[in-house]
């Protein structure tokens, strides 16, 4: 089919007051008529078609005027139907599942002819439960695919547009080192390159002084905390420990994998370890670190002012005991038996105790503090006393 006869229909779900289906079909609708306002005879016919509409809380009258509408695009106008569903993220969790799966519904009556691309930060499994919206989610995840970085080629495109959008040539180096900056990715590359267009940036500094520069501007930020908000805490707190310990800290293997999918890492330049795709990312990401303070535990995980910790089994028992009866006294022979309630012929002198409460130390303990977060209480057992707050 030839190009011309694709028609794209850019639905963005930050238009939407509300999140209801009401409100959803009505803005399919506008969006449709917006979309063939350049041919007169088309528009006024779909204008009819939509004002004849004499309830627009009715939410089947609604789908069924949608049905029409798209009758009259591709049977009537031969249109191939493309709608690009900006920000699905604050869609999907929100509509009903009769809602997006009568999308499937209206495609599945114009088979080939109607197509859904859903834009959205995180994968579809993580906006909902794919269960429960099964028939749409079907036809979405066939082809679903992660946007990243750009090569350094197609980086130069936002620089382009920086450069029509001002009316101003670039330098060519400096556009250079701002793409190395940034990582590559668009959104951050926009904020730079209008940065330096707009004389915010001055091309005879150093990269380590736009770095500065950039990691302020609100912009950039409000870019940067829309991608860290997208993660699970988990994986927030794997990326401020890499972040704070690169050459130290090892991601758990689930966790690196999927932020390597992401593109929120890619492999170090000698292959040997990773890295954040871009060093302003993270910059960011080590700002994160000073949230918060001292020891916190959240379900089976454990953080050290808002780093991961990885515990063994054992540690992790011994940390949970301790933390969750924290500033009181635990008997050396409670310990034991909690720890090793099998062994049956249990000795408060039992050194293997002490071999792990060593062991739990090291690990909560930065190399560089003289707080102990396990006190020995003489003659007694231990008791967990959380870091004083700033």
């Amino acid at each position: 089919m030839p190009s011309e006869n694709y028609l794209f229909v850019h639905f963005d779900f930050n238009k939407l007051p509300h999140v209801t289906t009401a409100n959803f079909y009505r803005l399919m609708l506008e969006n449709l008529r917006l979309s063939v306002a350049a041919d007169p005879d088309l528009s006024q016919q779909l204008s009819q078609m939509i004002d004849r509409n004499p309830n627009w809380a009715d939410t089947f009258g609604l789908y069924m005027t949608l049905l029409a509408a798209h009758d009259l695009l591709i049977q009537g106008a031969d249109f191939h139907v493309i709608w690009l569903l900006d920000r699905f993220e604050k869609g999907c969790p929100e509509l009903e599942a009769e809602t997006l799966n009568s999308l499937r519904s209206l495609r599945d009556q114009h088979k080939d002819r109607v197509s859904f691309i859903p834009f959205t930060r995180k994968p579809l499994s993580r906006l909902r439960n794919p269960a429960e919206y099964d028939e749409f989610h079907e036809i979405l995840s066939m082809h679903e695919c992660y946007v990243g970085s750009m090569n350094e080629r197609d980086g130069q495109w936002p620089a382009r547009q920086v450069e029509q959008r001002y009316k101003v040539s670039l330098p060519p180096v400096p556009v250079q080192e701002l793409y190395k900056l940034c990582g590559g990715l668009p959104a951050f590359l926009k904020v730079a390159d209008t940065a330096l267009a707009a004389g915010d940036l001055d091309p005879k500094h150093s990269p380590q002084e736009w770095h500065k520069q950039l990691i302020g501007i609100q912009a950039f930020q409000r870019f940067a905390q829309e991608i860290w908000d997208s993660y699970e805490p988990s994986e927030q707190a794997a990326m401020r420990s890499l972040a704070l310990h690169p050459k130290e800290y090892t991601l758990p293997p689930e966790v690196e994998r999927y932020l390597m999918q992401m593109g929120i890492l890619r492999e170090s330049y000698n292959g040997d370890t990773v890295e954040f795709f871009s060093p302003l990312f993270a910059d960011f990401v080590e700002q994160q670190s000073s949230h918060e303070k001292g020891i916190t535990m959240r379900g089976e995980e454990v953080y050290r002012d808002g780093m991961l910790i990885q515990l063994a089994r054992q540690e992790f028992a011994l940390f949970k005991y301790l933390y969750e009866r924290e500033g009181t006294v635990c008997e050396r022979i409670d310990i034991i038996k909690h720890i090793w309630p099998d062994d049956g012929a249990w000795d408060e002198n039992d050194e293997r105790l002490p071999a792990l409460i060593r062991r739990l130390r090291a690990r909560l303990n930065p190399k560089d503090s003289s707080h102990q977060y396990i006190e020995n209480v003489r003659g007694r057992g231990y008791k967990f006393v959380q870091h004083p707050q700033d």
